[in-house]
């Protein structure tokens, strides 16, 4: 038989010249069955893949009759999750989860989960009851507004859905989706931020310049030589290395780029600027999925030929692929000190209406007059 886990099986024996019966699992010992009026009956339960044996005797003979059987318990699995997450466009602030929860017996509750942290330590958690009816798929929805927690500069947010099963053999189990976060940037870590990724562009562009600086001395090389040599192709392996570094560098830039557009995405800036950053992250894509994985890809066949005509003119091309490449950081450079001006601008912008604001409200409270004045207005 194939049980689930925990299943209870009853055995009624209708047995006609047997005086006693046993029955033992595995290695276990024998057990008397207890006798009934058409014969005999035992009970259990099944907790893991079980061997068991019945055993008849009559007390006439000397022999025993015996069967055998095998029991395969099928595992309760755990709650298996999908969810999509969507936010809205303009402050990314207000999520709405959407998705669906399985289990191979029952799901019977769903909870939205969130915490926050400060400076790393733990400072609030919540769980929500999400409404679902139970089921072997349950689909779920849940909203949830992030400004109504009043994050402060600094703390993170972390966020998931919790799906439980009924296993009642071993309590009920849960999984979890995966871990979604929203971090309050403040001033101090954009700027930071904006550092990091001009100092990363400006690292990058270096070490590109040094790649062409190497091709132009293998190049010249390759041309004095008959063959390329032991030496030679050395050179080649150190310049993969330094692309697979280059590339290490990009995929940086274009994390702490992402951050940069949450950020902005919080200081609710201009939709010029926003579109602008999304032209620059597929600029970003286009010169580390394509460009630098075409580079690294002519490294590894020029790596694999020997011929010493066919090496030149690779390398010939790839220095001049390479200075174009150059040429893309640069102007991405440039694109980049122009947006981060930009958004400078704008942030000072938003204070100052802000400050007006504050001002026209004080004025307007503090706006009464005394007995015999007349009002400013």
């Amino acid at each position: 038989m194939s049980l689930p886990v925990g299943t209870t099986v009853q055995w009624e024996l209708v047995t006609d010249h047997t005086d006693d019966a046993t029955i033992h699992f595995g290695a276990g010992a024998p057990t008397a069955l207890a006798r009934s009026s058409s014969g005999f009956g035992y009970e259990y339960r099944f907790l893991s893949d079980t061997a068991y044996t019945i055993t008849l005797r009559n007390k006439e003979s000397f022999a025993a009759d015996s069967f055998r059987y095998q029991v395969q318990v099928i595992p309760d699995q755990y709650p298996v999750i999908q969810l999509q997450q969507i936010k809205d466009t303009v402050s990314g602030k207000e999520v709405l989860l959407t998705g669906s929860a399985g289990d191979d017996y029952e799901i019977t509750r769903v909870s939205f989960v969130y915490e926050i942290a400060d400076k790393n330590k733990v400072v609030a958690t919540k769980s929500i009851p999400v409404k679902i009816t139970p089921g072997a798929l349950v689909p779920f929805e849940q909203y949830f507004d992030i400004q109504s927690l009043d994050l402060q500069p600094g703390q993170k947010l972390s966020y998931f859905i919790e799906a439980w099963d009924n296993d009642g053999v071993h309590g009920s189990k849960s999984s979890r989706s995966e871990v979604m976060t929203f971090f309050m940037y403040n001033d101090k870590q954009i700027d930071e931020n904006s550092r990091q990724i001009n100092s990363g562009i400006s690292s990058s562009s270096e070490k590109t310049q040094q790649l062409q600086n190497e091709y132009n001395d293998a190049q010249s090389k390759m041309l004095q030589s008959d063959n390329m040599d032991w030496q030679q192709q050395q050179n080649l392996q150190e310049m993969m290395k330094k692309q697979a570094d280059l590339k290490t560098q990009l995929e940086n830039i274009k994390q702490r780029f992402e951050e940069q557009m949450q950020q902005t995405d919080q200081k609710k800036l201009s939709e010029n600027l926003k579109e602008k950053q999304e032209q620059l992250d597929k600029q970003l894509d286009n010169l580390l999925n394509k460009e630098l994985q075409e580079e690294m890809k002519k490294l590894q066949d020029l790596m694999q030929q020997l011929n010493k005509d066919k090496a030149v003119d690779a390398m010939e091309k790839m220095e001049q692929e390479n200075k174009l490449f150059k040429m893309d950081m640069q102007r991405m450079q440039e694109l980049m000190k122009k947006l981060e001006m930009q958004m400078h601008m704008e942030q000072m912008a938003n204070k100052l209406d802000c400050r007006s604001a504050k001002i026209s409200t004080i004025f307007l409270v503090s706006g009464s007059c005394l007995p015999g004045m007349q009002p400013p207005w």
